[in-house]
């Protein structure tokens, strides 16, 4: 995997242990409104290309938070496993996602493979 600049707006925290289409996975807590349908279209591309890095450059448990100044909202990434399927020729990667508003926080789980282009693309969608 090559390694890419960091965006100035994403924090890289190291940690022991796509797009947010990914997101409509089931959370883990279950609450009325999913997070990820608050969030502004500024959130919604820091928190994709947070991911989008996490996926192409981080180690297995290692975390990449975002943050918006302007609306306040948050979140990080964490890839949890990488494997490669022989069958379609690609890596996948299984990841965490926590988005935060406010006071709530909601964590999602999900898969992403790399395609032939190089894009990471959620199993789930």
């Amino acid at each position: 995997m090559m390694v890419s600049k960091l965006p100035a707006n994403l924090l890289v925290v190291g940690v022991f242990s796509l797009t947010l289409s990914a997101c409509s996975s089931v959370p883990s807590r279950s609450v009325s409104t999913p997070l990820y349908k608050m969030l502004t279209e500024q959130d919604t591309n820091l928190a994709d290309d947070a991911a989008r890095y996490a996926l192409e450059n981080l180690k297995t448990g290692t975390q990449l938070g975002w943050h918006n100044p302007e609306s306040g909202n948050s979140g990080k990434v964490t890839p949890t496993a990488t494997w490669f399927v022989e069958e379609r020729d690609q890596y996948c990667r299984s990841y965490e996602e926590v988005i935060r508003i406010g006071k709530r926080e909601q964590r999602y789980n999900d898969i992403a493979c790399r395609n032939e282009r190089g894009v990471w693309v959620s199993a789930s969608s």
